[in-house]
Formats: structure tokens, C-alpha cells, sequence
């Protein structure tokens, strides 16, 4: 997890969960690395807290070094469509209105 302060501000969480374990991710799980690969953001500074779109497996790992793995900026486009996708997912958690 990631913490801003005591605030967790992003999570990851990768592969199968059995039962009994604790998922403690964001959306859907990340897929699971094979050995020799590692995780890394698809796009930098997009989070739609669900870690199957936001992380994707790269062939080599590349431990502490952002040099070895540049992350792409989102170009206006993809950013637009990723905040209509997270309205429109916000709209289908609201509860009904009682009238």
C-alpha cells in the first residue's frame, strides 16, 4: 500500500486468491508475474483503482529504476475517456432515490 500520511492512497494486488486470503488491491487483481517479470503502471499518474487496467506484466524486471521503464504520460484523449468511464461508473453506485 501506498500512504499519503495515515491515509492509504493506492494499493496493489496481483494474481489468484485462495480462500481465506485477503485481496487487498483496488478492483480486479493485477495479473500474476511469471518468475523473471515484474509490474508495472500502464500509464504514469492514472489511477482507476482497479489494478487489472492500471498495471500490466513486463518482461524483465526493473527493481528501484524508472530509467529501465519509461512510463507513458496519458495523451487528452485517453484522460477523457478514462474520466467519462469513472463517471459513468460512479452514476451505477448510486443507491436509488426514495421518493
Amino acid at each position: 500500500m501506498l500512504y499519503d500520511g495515515a491515509v492509504a492512497v493506492d494499493a496493489l494486488g496481483y494474481g489468484e486468491f485462495a480462500p481465506g486470503e485477503i485481496y487487498a488491491g483496488e478492483g480486479m487483481p493485477a495479473p500474476d508475474p511469471p518468475a523473471g517479470s515484474s509490474l508495472a503502471r500502464v500509464f504514469a499518474d492514472v489511477d482507476s483503482d482497479d489494478n487489472l487496467l492500471d498495471f500490466e506484466v513486463l518482461a524483465e524486471p526493473t527493481p528501484g529504476s524508472a530509467e529501465l521503464h519509461s512510463v507513458p504520460e496519458p495523451g487528452s484523449a485517453t484522460l477523457g475517456i478514462a474520466g467519462l468511464l469513472g463517471l459513468a461508473a460512479l452514476g451505477r453506485r448510486r443507491p436509488a432515490r426514495r421518493g
